[in-house]
């Protein structure tokens, strides 16, 4: 069998149109042939009603644009395309024809799209098919669909240079998100809408007075969306873990105390975390498929995650955002059965001060000289209960911290910024461009915790609210907060346990007096 034969026979087969017969030319093929293999028959015989779907409705065209995608697939293996036959052709130009008549957008759009790949259709024919498929709309269509065209109309007029018909598309497509708007019944999915029209209205340029109406509006329906939240409530019995607390610190003298309160708890292991997170998306499939918007107290979105991605190089922030509601469990079981008991056990027979704290904070390598004051302070302030204080204290001397513990590792954390001075990095900076360093001296389940309490968002970013002033009242009694700052605590002591009996315990012992 001649090489071209069997190219042309497995070009049918993988069309399901079986074997051809043996009078195949090496140059030509006649018209009964080029029908069979590239299934124009089947796409005229559906256009003229000569064929119906099995099920569902003719009308809808978007199957017929799959086969035509597969007809010009094997056509560009056949023939050049400035050589394609004027069957292929003719026939896709009818069908173009036929989404515009039905309004099927979506088969438009990709027979448009086939039509320019394969050079049928010059942008002037698929602009003036797509100014008539939208045109006297009732508003009865899917916004979405419509939308669509409209963006391929907009890319044409660009490429096109006609920037007025250009601008005009483009405020169709933002018209189109309005219209989804319409189409809603909460305020906070109205809200997405009207925020993903900003957008694009952004994203286009221009059009400030109608992003300012459009943002007046958003903040209206974020506003009115706080009513669209419900609280689901979490009921955790740590009766058992909290009489086991009082119980060992009941016994014990205030340098071990002290100790015993940097122990109460260890950072959640990171490998664990993904694995409950995996365990739990194939359990709730559902939370897989969807992402997700977080919004502030006032109904803004300050975050937004993405639902599960394929490849594993994309899947650390998505960890991330599914790991959250895990921790914030476990950080309420650590404050209510273990930070809490020990606390208020404690301050019932020792008034703890904060020159009980200092040497502590003197000896440990993680709080630099001319801060001694402040973490000490808000050691004490802590176990007194005044969370507002201690909140607003030590949460915003932990990046600082960090910094000075990679300094004495001769890590530079500084930044060489354009103007060739410098600057310290952030937290965020340094859990980004820095991670091996800091991961090298406090491990990567500590580190990780670090970055999911007071760096990431959507988590509680408690770095940012309390460096912003967006930290309220209620909220430095909130278990992240209670718990951020008893990891700040945590910190601070871990470099002294092996000096705890010989240096730091005698120290502690002696203040108390």
């Amino acid at each position: 069998m001649a090489q071209s034969e069997e190219h042309y026979r497995a070009a049918a087969h993988s069309l399901g149109e079986g074997f051809l017969g043996s009078k195949f030319g090496q140059s030509s093929l006649d018209q009964a042939e080029v029908s069979k293999i590239h299934r124009i028959e089947t796409i005229q015989r559906r256009l003229v009603g000569e064929l119906h779907r099995t099920h569902g409705d003719d009308g809808h065209l978007l199957d017929l644009a799959d086969i035509a995608q597969r007809m010009m697939n094997v056509a560009a293996r056949l023939y050049k395309i400035s050589a394609l036959p004027e069957e292929i052709a003719k026939v896709l130009k009818d069908l173009f024809d036929a989404c515009i008549e039905a309004r099927s957008y979506v088969a438009f759009i990709k027979v448009s799209e086939i039509g320019l790949v394969f050079k049928i259709f010059d942008w002037s024919r698929v602009l003036a098919g797509a100014e008539k498929i939208v045109s006297d709309i009732e508003g009865q269509d899917y916004p979405m669909a419509v939308q669509g065209v409209w963006e391929l109309a907009a890319r044409g007029y660009g490429i096109l240079g006609d920037t007025e018909n250009q601008k005009r598309a483009q405020l169709e497509i933002v018209e189109q998100d309005l219209k989804m708007r319409d189409q809603v019944g909460q305020a906070s999915a109205e809200a997405h809408w009207v925020r993903t029209a900003i957008g694009k209205l952004r994203q286009f340029g221009g059009n400030k007075e109608r992003i300012a109406k459009l943002r007046k509006e958003l903040r209206e329906l974020e506003d009115a969306s706080l009513d669209d939240f419900g609280s689901i409530p979490l009921n955790l019995d740590v009766s058992e873990l909290a009489s086991g607390t009082i119980e060992v610190f009941e016994t014990l003298t205030l340098p071990y105390i002290l100790l015993q309160f940097a122990l109460l708890s260890q950072p959640q292991s990171k490998t664990e975390l993904e694995k409950i997170v995996d365990e739990s998306s194939e359990k709730f499939i559902l939370s897989s498929l969807f992402g997700g918007n977080y919004a502030d107290r006032d109904g803004k979105v300050y975050a937004q995650t993405g639902a599960k991605p394929e490849s594993e190089e994309g899947k650390t922030d998505w960890y991330k955002a599914q790991s959250l509601l895990h921790l914030e469990i476990h950080r309420r079981q650590v404050v209510a059965g273990r930070i809490e008991p020990a606390r208020q056990t404690v301050m019932a027979n020792f008034p703890i001060e904060q020159r009980h704290f200092l040497p502590i904070v003197r000896n440990s390598p993680f709080v630099q000289d001319g801060y001694h004051a402040t973490f000490s302070l808000g050691f004490a302030r802590f176990w007194q209960g005044d969370f507002v204080s201690v909140a607003n204290l030590l949460i915003p001397q932990l990046e600082n911290a960090i910094r000075y513990v990679l300094k004495n590792a001769n890590a530079d954390s500084a930044k060489m910024m354009p103007d060739l001075t410098q600057d310290d990095r952030s937290l965020s900076s340094l859990l980004d461009i820095m991670r091996k360093e800091i991961v090298k001296i406090f491990g990567e389940d500590l580190v990780h915790e670090i970055d999911l309490l007071f760096n990431f968002r959507p988590g509680p970013a408690l770095r940012h609210q309390a460096a912003h002033g967006k930290m309220t009242d209620g909220q430095c009694y909130s278990p992240d907060a209670i718990y951020a700052c008893w990891l700040i605590y945590h910190l601070t002591c871990l470099p002294l346990i092996g000096y705890w009996k010989e240096h730091i315990g005698p120290q502690v012992e002696a203040e108390a007096f």
